[in-house]
């Protein structure tokens, strides 16, 4: 087909019981590897033990009543049990779906709302947001807590009740087909309502399979990233497969990142192999400026999207060369993918070096929303909408210089204007709002406010209003870039705003 680029089709020999009976033999097969390590405490983790550990999570969660398609849900930051309700979710073919405890009342609560679980992990100092989310979707979902509680019931306790029998006794779930869902991830939408993302068991092991053959270096990986982003399961299901570790940390602390390196006598950085950059726009002198940092380190660019449950393309240790002479390219396609570049309007495939909208047809894409429309997401032909224009050269490397969607990205974290616009609305004076993302070199973008004042409020400065809502937006969405007044917004001929307008006239 012409100006398409097709990759070589998978060939991986696939188990179709799914993933439950994927995971769990790999892990038995790397039984005395080194699973991960908790890096504050120095506590290690063998994939034998935490097998047992996902097994008696398995049989307590069959215990209560959990069957195939029911929903585990888990919010806590990363620690050596964190990844075992995604584990036993895989084993006994239930469907996993993943909260990060920063989140707000609201959003967690449509959130869980779509997918109503019969049970969420958490720990204690998020238990009390969890159980009011819990009464506001008025389902009766357990808690189960990593740590002490005295109103539900503890991580450890519900292992405890497994018998030897029941341990020696247990084996996998087996799937229908490798279509079952096997997890789902949120993904905000343009219109500020999150929507969920289904993957299924054939998605989860191709691309955790993927990231196994890519040739890049898995043999330790270290991230700050808690079960609520896709990085999170790719690196774990990869470490998975090829026996190796991974470095736990619960946060990322900005203000001092290296703390948990303090107590060695010595930071040596000529360990660090690979280092992966993805998940928001970074400038090229960033990218120099880290290079300077880890001179013996290889710098990867990947892009990805939650839609295809990781990368859509990055260049592998074998384009090193190709990579050098393309600092600006997030790489080359990937195995099971092809891909197309079409113009916005026409809906025509573009050659190289045009500018258009990237699309992907892939059998590990999301099969679609989780009880909600998805048909706009695909094209009349079957090709997933990126919503992400860029364009290809002529050895087939990939470029992403802008976004069709409204939203964009701080630190890594999709900002989604209507959450700062409604809140700049709740001012007396503003009478019109719009949230747009400054680029920023560190951070992405940083969000910014361009209100229209009401008449009878002409006097109030941009400063009143930036400090009313700030005051009430959570960090990630605090208008870093700024407020201004303007006195009238551009407007689209069927009277929405016009946004691409509005920031030339801003000069951004």
């Amino acid at each position: 087909m012409k100006n398409v680029i097709e990759v070589p089709v998978l060939d991986y020999n696939l188990d179709p019981r799914g993933a439950g009976h994927f995971f769990y033999n790999h892990m038995d097969k790397h039984k005395n590897n080194i699973a991960q390590v908790e890096v504050k405490t120095g506590n290690i983790d063998t994939y034998g033990d935490l097998l047992k550990r996902c097994v008696r999570a398995s049989v307590y969660l069959k215990k209560i009543g959990l069957q195939p398609g029911d929903f585990i849900s888990v919010c806590t930051y990363n620690h050596l049990n964190a990844c075992v309700p995604m584990i036993a979710a895989f084993f006994i073919n239930a469907i996993m779906s993943a909260l990060d405890p920063t989140l707000s009342l609201e959003d967690m609560v449509h959130l869980l709302q779509q997918i109503k679980p019969k049970v969420v992990f958490t720990t204690p100092e998020s238990v009390t947001m969890i159980e009011s989310v819990i009464k506001r979707i008025g389902t009766d979902t357990a808690v189960i807590v990593f740590g002490s509680t005295s109103s539900h019931v503890s991580f450890s306790d519900a292992l405890a009740t497994c018998t030897k029998n029941e341990i020696l006794n247990f084996s996998p779930t087996s799937v229908r087909t490798l279509d079952d869902i096997g997890i789902v991830y949120f993904s905000s939408g343009t219109t500020g309502l999150a929507k969920t993302l289904c993957h299924t068991h054939y998605s989860i092991i191709c691309q955790s399979t993927n990231n196994a053959e890519s040739g890049f270096n898995f043999g330790l990986t270290f991230g700050y990233y808690s079960p609520y982003w896709t990085v999170y399961s790719q690196c774990l299901c990869t470490s998975i497969i090829m026996g190796t570790a991974r470095l736990l940390l619960p946060k990322f602390d900005k203000s001092n990142p290296w703390e948990p390196f303090y107590h060695k006598p010595k930071v040596d950085v000529s360990f660090v192999k690979d280092i992966f950059i993805a998940g928001g726009v970074i400038d090229s002198d960033q990218v120099k400026n880290l290079q300077n940092l880890f001179v013996d380190s290889e710098i990867y660019r990947l892009y990805g999207q939650s839609e295809v449950l990781g990368y859509l393309a990055h260049f592998t240790p074998k384009d090193k060369e190709l990579k050098a002479l393309k600092p600006d390219s997030v790489g080359l396609g990937i195995p099971g993918v092809s891909y197309k570049i079409v113009d916005v309007d026409s809906r025509l495939a573009l050659g190289p070096h045009k500018r258009g909208e990237l699309c992907v047809k892939t059998k590990f894409a999301m099969t679609g929303y989780y009880n909600m429309d998805s048909s706009d997401t695909w094209d009349t032909d079957g090709w997933l909408r990126t919503g992400d224009i860029g364009y290809y050269d002529e050895d087939n490397c990939f470029y992403i210089v802008d976004r069709i969607k409204e939203m964009f990205k701080y630190q890594g974290w999709h900002v989604t204007p209507s959450s700062i616009e409604n809140v700049l609305l709740q001012h007396p004076a503003v009478g019109l709002a719009v949230a747009l993302g400054v680029p920023h070199k560190i951070d992405g973008h940083h969000p910014m406010g361009v209100v229209v004042l009401k008449h009878e409020h002409s006097n109030t400065t941009a400063n009143e209003i930036l400090k009313f809502a700030d005051a009430k937006l959570e960090d990630r969405l605090k208008l870093r870039a700024g407020l201004k007044i303007v006195q009238t917004l551009p407007l689209t001929g069927s009277g929405k705003i016009h946004r691409r307008k509005l920031k030339e006239s801003l000069g951004l």
